[in-house]
């Protein structure tokens, strides 16, 4: 097979995806701009031929996706309002009542481990 065969061989259906994408292709920037690609390109890790794919595909770092926010001013205040709820709840269950020897989930870990004890399985959980 000639040379020129091989190469038509290889540049069919079966074509690798690397062998694919070494195809050159061309852009236009101005030298500021093509060297901050360059800085963007070596912090990330990459080839800045990688790193502009990259950015391309998957977002302005390259770095994934780029997905916008999902919930509305209103529902990210109601989400935070719910965390701070269960924030109190667990503080409040992790502190010790005044006058109490030890906290509700002390408490519940005493039980717990009692039960156990009863059962015949002392070393359960906590």
């Amino acid at each position: 097979m000639t040379a020129g065969g091989a190469a038509s061989a290889r540049a069919g259906p079966q074509a690798s995806p690397a062998r694919e994408r070494s195809r050159q292709r061309s852009f236009y920037c101005s030298a500021t701009e093509r060297e901050e690609i360059g800085r963007r390109a070596e912090a990330a890790g990459m080839s800045v031929s990688r790193f502009l794919v990259a950015c391309a595909l998957h977002g302005e770092d390259g770095d994934g996706p780029n997905h916008p926010v999902v919930l509305t001013a209103a529902e990210q205040r109601a989400l935070y309002k719910r965390i701070a709820r269960l924030d109190r709840w667990s503080r409040a269950l992790s502190e010790r009542a005044p006058g109490a020897d030890m906290s509700a989930l002390e408490a519940l870990a005493f039980l717990a481990r009692a039960a156990r004890a009863r059962d015949g399985n002392p070393e359960d959980g906590p």
